[in-house]
């Protein structure tokens, strides 16, 4: 129970921002898609390499603010961390 727990624990912190969430995801369906169809089994490898690469354009795009709807992607993770970082950093008035 400790060890399974202990990994959910160290990923919670990743859910706080959305380009992270987006990565998980992305990664994540391409381990299980990738399951059935990717030769040797290296679909683990596979989804690291295209989670990182959607990382880094993710990162270039709101570095840059090239793309055009980026001021969508920042107006969602403005209010993504909002809602996890008020609802922690609340500090009580004694």
């Amino acid at each position: 129970f400790a060890v399974p727990l202990t990994f959910l624990a160290l990923l919670v912190n990743d859910f706080r921002k959305l380009i992270n969430v987006i990565v998980i995801i992305t990664s994540g369906l391409v381990a299980t898609l990738g399951y059935n169809y990717i030769p040797y089994k290296a679909y683990v490898i596979v989804a690291a390499l295209i989670g990182l690469f959607v990382a880094m354009i993710l990162t270039k795009m709101i570095k840059n603010n090239e793309w055009l709807g980026i001021n969508y992607l920042l107006w969602i993770d403005y209010f993504f961390n909002k809602i996890f970082y008020d609802s922690t950093s609340k500090k009580r008035n004694v």
